[in-house]
């Protein structure tokens, strides 16, 4: 019996995602998840080791609120398109959760390692969407007076340079937590995130915790 030949993956622009920039609310929860349990088990330690932390409902919180905001269609798009990991090994092994979509990481929460309790995170938006708000970058410190700014070039190596990234960074959960309720950040991520996902699925899904992504969608 001849095998079936196996149907291409869908591209991004056949997901039928065009109006989630418009409202980000809609595809949440309209689809099932596809679960890999060898990825599963893979990370299932590192995921514990996360989970040990003090802090973890409010990384969780940080995380929830990110994915469900600023992720296209989260369900739909899990693991091929975008992914997140629990205690990576980047970065001197001081990063508790990475959020990645195509070559760029979009979300990233760590810790200080003189400091352990001590988080830091950063978001990449987009700048142009940003400044709509945020005219100046004084006009974004009069909001969060300890956020930290760059304009990193990493983005021409994600295929993105006709895009203006904004890096945001700030020290503290609360802080942390305080950009995820300004909606013109929020505005600004997803702007940048449809512009990156619409390029290529993520070259990191083989790093996806499964374990850490149910407690998100």
């Amino acid at each position: 019996m001849a095998q079936k030949k196996k149907l291409p993956k869908p591209k991004f622009g056949e997901l039928g995602l065009n109006n989630w920039l418009k409202d980000p609310t809609l595809f949440r929860t309209d689809f099932p998840r596809i679960d890999n349990l060898d990825l599963r088990e893979h990370y299932h330690d590192h995921f514990l080791r996360m989970k040990q932390r003090k802090d973890f409902k409010k990384i969780v919180e940080a995380l929830r609120v990110y994915l469900q905001e600023c992720i296209p269609a989260p369900r739909l798009t899990e693991h091929e398109w975008w992914c997140v990991t629990s205690m990576p090994s980047t970065n001197k092994n001081t990063r508790i959760s990475a959020v990645n979509i195509h070559w760029m990481e979009i979300f990233v929460l760590g810790f200080f390692k003189d400091n352990p309790d001590e988080i830091w995170g950063f978001i990449n938006v987009d700048g142009d969407t940003l400044s709509n708000i945020y005219a100046t970058e004084t006009d974004l410190w009069k909001k969060h007076p300890y956020i930290d700014i760059k304009y990193p070039n990493y983005e021409r190596s994600a295929g993105t340079a006709h895009v203006n990234t904004v890096h945001l960074r700030v020290d503290g959960i609360e802080d942390v937590l305080s950009m995820l309720k300004d909606s013109a950040i929020l505005d600004a991520a997803r702007s940048l995130n449809y512009e990156v996902m619409s390029l290529e699925r993520t070259v990191y899904g083989r790093y996806h915790c499964y374990d850490l992504a149910d407690l998100l969608l």
